[in-house]
Protein backbone atom coordinates (compact mmCIF):
# COMPACT_ATOMS: atom_id res chain seq x y z
CA UNK A 1 0.00 0.00 0.00
CA UNK A 2 3.16 2.50 -0.33
CA UNK A 3 3.16 4.71 -2.97
CA UNK A 4 7.19 5.15 -4.78
CA UNK A 5 7.59 8.43 -3.50
CA UNK A 6 6.81 7.46 0.01
CA UNK A 7 8.73 3.99 0.84
CA UNK A 8 11.99 5.28 0.35
CA UNK A 9 11.49 7.91 2.73
CA UNK A 10 10.29 6.57 5.57
CA UNK A 11 13.70 5.61 6.97
CA UNK A 12 13.88 9.04 7.90
CA UNK A 13 11.77 8.56 11.15
CA UNK A 14 15.06 7.06 12.55
CA UNK A 15 15.62 11.33 13.16
CA UNK A 16 13.62 10.69 16.43
CA UNK A 17 16.54 8.63 17.86
CA UNK A 18 19.36 10.46 16.53
CA UNK A 19 17.68 13.56 17.80
CA UNK A 20 17.01 13.25 21.18
CA UNK A 21 19.95 11.71 22.01
CA UNK A 22 22.01 14.44 20.24
CA UNK A 23 20.79 17.79 19.78
CA UNK A 24 18.58 20.23 21.89
CA UNK A 25 15.67 22.11 20.90
CA UNK A 26 17.84 25.29 19.94
CA UNK A 27 20.63 23.64 18.30
CA UNK A 28 20.67 24.34 14.56
CA UNK A 29 20.93 20.86 13.23
CA UNK A 30 18.38 19.36 15.78
CA UNK A 31 15.96 21.99 14.31
CA UNK A 32 16.82 21.03 11.07
CA UNK A 33 15.96 17.34 11.61
CA UNK A 34 12.91 17.68 13.13
CA UNK A 35 11.82 20.35 9.94
CA UNK A 36 12.44 17.87 7.73
CA UNK A 37 10.69 14.79 9.45
CA UNK A 38 8.04 16.90 9.88
CA UNK A 39 7.88 17.86 5.93
CA UNK A 40 7.88 13.97 4.98
CA UNK A 41 4.93 13.20 7.52
CA UNK A 42 3.31 16.02 5.46
CA UNK A 43 4.18 14.82 2.24
CA UNK A 44 2.57 11.38 3.23
CA UNK A 45 -0.81 13.13 4.17
CA UNK A 46 -1.00 15.42 1.53
CA UNK A 47 -1.61 12.71 -1.31
CA UNK A 48 -4.63 12.40 0.91
CA UNK A 49 -7.10 13.56 -2.07
CA UNK A 50 -9.98 16.38 -1.96
CA UNK A 51 -13.18 14.60 -3.20
CA UNK A 52 -14.93 16.22 -5.92
CA UNK A 53 -11.39 18.93 -6.02
CA UNK A 54 -13.30 20.90 -3.32
CA UNK A 55 -11.30 23.08 -1.40
CA UNK A 56 -11.31 22.42 2.36
CA UNK A 57 -9.65 22.26 5.71
CA UNK A 58 -8.42 18.97 6.20
CA UNK A 59 -7.92 17.50 9.81
CA UNK A 60 -4.75 15.50 11.50
CA UNK A 61 -4.53 14.14 14.57
CA UNK A 62 -1.31 13.38 16.60
CA UNK A 63 0.29 12.24 19.35
CA UNK A 64 3.15 12.99 21.23
CA UNK A 65 2.99 16.61 20.26
CA UNK A 66 4.66 18.16 23.79
CA UNK A 67 7.99 18.05 22.34
CA UNK A 68 10.61 16.95 19.32
CA UNK A 69 9.03 15.30 16.35
CA UNK A 70 5.34 15.91 17.05
CA UNK A 71 5.82 19.66 18.22
CA UNK A 72 7.52 20.38 14.98
CA UNK A 73 5.17 18.63 12.96
CA UNK A 74 2.14 20.62 14.72
CA UNK A 75 3.94 23.96 13.96
CA UNK A 76 4.55 22.81 9.99
CA UNK A 77 0.62 21.57 9.88
CA UNK A 78 -0.64 24.42 11.32
CA UNK A 79 1.01 26.71 8.86
CA UNK A 80 -0.10 25.06 5.70
CA UNK A 81 -3.82 25.76 7.04
CA UNK A 82 -4.43 22.26 8.43
CA UNK A 83 -6.59 22.20 11.51
CA UNK A 84 -4.37 20.11 14.02
CA UNK A 85 -5.96 18.27 17.20
CA UNK A 86 -3.06 17.38 19.54
CA UNK A 87 -2.62 14.50 21.83
CA UNK A 88 -0.49 14.06 24.94
CA UNK A 89 -0.10 13.11 28.61
CA UNK A 90 0.61 16.96 29.53
CA UNK A 91 -2.08 19.50 29.43
CA UNK A 92 -1.80 22.44 27.07
CA UNK A 93 0.88 24.92 27.15
CA UNK A 94 0.06 28.11 26.41
CA UNK A 95 3.51 29.14 25.31
CA UNK A 96 2.88 26.67 22.26
CA UNK A 97 3.41 29.12 18.89
CA UNK A 98 -0.28 27.89 17.32
CA UNK A 99 -3.60 29.39 17.13
CA UNK A 100 -6.41 27.23 18.55
CA UNK A 101 -4.22 24.87 20.21
CA UNK A 102 -6.29 24.74 23.71
CA UNK A 103 -9.86 24.03 22.29
CA UNK A 104 -8.16 21.75 19.99
CA UNK A 105 -5.89 19.67 22.83
CA UNK A 106 -6.91 16.28 24.38
CA UNK A 107 -4.68 15.30 27.73
CA UNK A 108 -4.35 11.86 27.36
CA UNK A 109 -2.01 8.88 29.22
CA UNK A 110 -1.30 6.53 26.37
CA UNK A 111 0.50 4.36 29.63
CA UNK A 112 -3.33 3.71 30.78
CA UNK A 113 -5.05 1.47 28.55
CA UNK A 114 -8.42 2.87 29.89
CA UNK A 115 -7.69 6.49 29.40
CA UNK A 116 -6.45 5.21 25.65
CA UNK A 117 -9.79 3.97 25.27
CA UNK A 118 -11.88 6.18 26.48
CA UNK A 119 -10.14 8.93 24.86
CA UNK A 120 -11.23 7.59 21.47
CA UNK A 121 -14.99 9.14 22.03
CA UNK A 122 -13.80 12.38 23.25
CA UNK A 123 -11.60 12.53 20.05
CA UNK A 124 -14.61 11.50 18.19
CA UNK A 125 -17.02 14.31 19.20
CA UNK A 126 -13.95 16.91 18.77
CA UNK A 127 -14.24 15.99 14.54
CA UNK A 128 -16.88 16.66 12.09
CA UNK A 129 -16.90 13.41 11.25
CA UNK A 130 -13.60 13.19 8.80
CA UNK A 131 -10.15 12.21 9.60
CA UNK A 132 -7.78 12.80 7.28
CA UNK A 133 -4.56 12.02 8.57
CA UNK A 134 -3.25 10.28 12.01
CA UNK A 135 0.02 10.17 13.02
CA UNK A 136 0.84 7.98 15.82
CA UNK A 137 4.12 9.41 17.17
CA UNK A 138 3.97 9.44 21.16
CA UNK A 139 7.09 6.85 22.21
CA UNK A 140 8.25 6.17 25.43
CA UNK A 141 11.79 4.92 26.38
CA UNK A 142 12.62 4.55 30.01
CA UNK A 143 16.00 4.99 31.39
CA UNK A 144 18.03 3.43 34.13
CA UNK A 145 20.07 5.50 36.91
CA UNK A 146 21.95 7.93 35.24
CA UNK A 147 20.28 7.97 31.98
CA UNK A 148 21.47 4.51 31.21
CA UNK A 149 20.55 2.11 28.82
CA UNK A 150 17.41 -0.85 30.27
CA UNK A 151 18.48 -3.90 28.51
CA UNK A 152 16.62 -7.47 28.51
CA UNK A 153 18.15 -8.43 32.05
CA UNK A 154 16.85 -5.50 33.35
CA UNK A 155 13.99 -3.67 32.75
CA UNK A 156 10.99 -4.14 34.62
CA UNK A 157 8.25 -5.85 33.67
CA UNK A 158 5.48 -3.32 34.27
CA UNK A 159 8.08 -0.27 32.36
CA UNK A 160 8.03 -2.66 29.25
CA UNK A 161 4.16 -3.32 29.61
CA UNK A 162 4.13 0.62 29.91
CA UNK A 163 6.02 0.80 26.62
CA UNK A 164 4.07 -0.98 24.46
CA UNK A 165 1.03 0.49 25.30
CA UNK A 166 2.41 3.92 24.38
CA UNK A 167 4.20 3.02 21.40
CA UNK A 168 2.40 -0.18 20.10
CA UNK A 169 -1.57 -0.49 21.74
CA UNK A 170 -2.11 2.95 21.46
CA UNK A 171 -1.93 3.05 17.64
CA UNK A 172 -3.84 0.06 17.83
CA UNK A 173 -6.64 1.43 19.48
CA UNK A 174 -6.67 5.08 17.86
CA UNK A 175 -6.87 3.60 14.40
CA UNK A 176 -9.27 1.06 15.45
CA UNK A 177 -12.00 3.70 17.20
CA UNK A 178 -11.55 6.44 14.19
CA UNK A 179 -11.55 3.92 11.44
CA UNK A 180 -14.73 5.50 10.38
CA UNK A 181 -14.01 8.87 10.34
CA UNK A 182 -10.31 7.93 8.64
CA UNK A 183 -12.79 5.72 5.61
CA UNK A 184 -15.14 8.79 5.29
CA UNK A 185 -12.00 11.10 4.50
CA UNK A 186 -10.13 8.32 2.70
CA UNK A 187 -7.23 9.41 4.89
CA UNK A 188 -4.05 8.48 5.58
CA UNK A 189 -2.40 7.34 9.07
CA UNK A 190 1.52 7.82 9.78
CA UNK A 191 3.10 5.03 12.26
CA UNK A 192 6.04 7.27 13.20
CA UNK A 193 8.84 4.00 13.79
CA UNK A 194 12.59 3.65 14.46
CA UNK A 195 16.17 2.51 13.72
CA UNK A 196 16.11 1.19 16.88
CA UNK A 197 13.27 -1.39 15.98
CA UNK A 198 15.88 -3.26 13.35
CA UNK A 199 19.08 -3.07 15.36
CA UNK A 200 20.68 -2.95 18.82
CA UNK A 201 20.62 1.19 19.49
CA UNK A 202 23.19 2.05 22.13
CA UNK A 203 21.18 3.60 24.27
CA UNK A 204 16.76 3.30 23.22
CA UNK A 205 16.79 -0.23 25.42
CA UNK A 206 15.18 -2.85 24.73
CA UNK A 207 11.48 -2.01 25.63
CA UNK A 208 11.68 0.68 23.07
CA UNK A 209 13.05 -1.31 20.41
CA UNK A 210 10.79 -4.46 20.63
CA UNK A 211 7.99 -2.15 20.66
CA UNK A 212 9.20 0.25 17.51
CA UNK A 213 9.21 -3.22 15.78
CA UNK A 214 6.39 -4.34 16.66
CA UNK A 215 4.93 -1.39 15.03
CA UNK A 216 7.07 -2.19 12.09
CA UNK A 217 5.63 -5.17 11.15
CA UNK A 218 1.75 -3.56 13.01
CA UNK A 219 2.24 -1.39 10.11
CA UNK A 220 2.22 -3.47 7.51
CA UNK A 221 -0.93 -5.73 8.65
CA UNK A 222 -2.67 -2.34 8.95
CA UNK A 223 -1.72 -1.15 5.32
CA UNK A 224 -3.48 -4.58 3.93
CA UNK A 225 -6.53 -4.25 6.35
CA UNK A 226 -7.09 -0.68 5.84
CA UNK A 227 -6.11 -0.12 2.08
CA UNK A 228 -9.34 -1.40 0.64
CA UNK A 229 -11.13 1.31 2.82
CA UNK A 230 -9.26 4.04 0.71
CA UNK A 231 -7.36 4.72 3.64
CA UNK A 232 -3.46 4.46 3.37
CA UNK A 233 -0.95 3.59 6.07
CA UNK A 234 2.75 4.12 6.44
Amino acid sequence: MLLPCQASELGIFAGRDNYNKKHELNDSKGQSCLAETSLVVLRLLQCTPDRMGNMMTKTILLTGASRGIGHATVKKFTQEGWRVLTCSRQAFDDNCPWPGGQENHIQIDFSDPADTINAVEIIRERLDGELHGLVNNAGVSPKGPDNTRLNTMNTDLMDWGKVFHVNFFAPVVLSRGLKTELMKAKGSIVNVTSIAGSRVHPFAGAAYATSKAALAALTREMAHDFGPFGVRVN
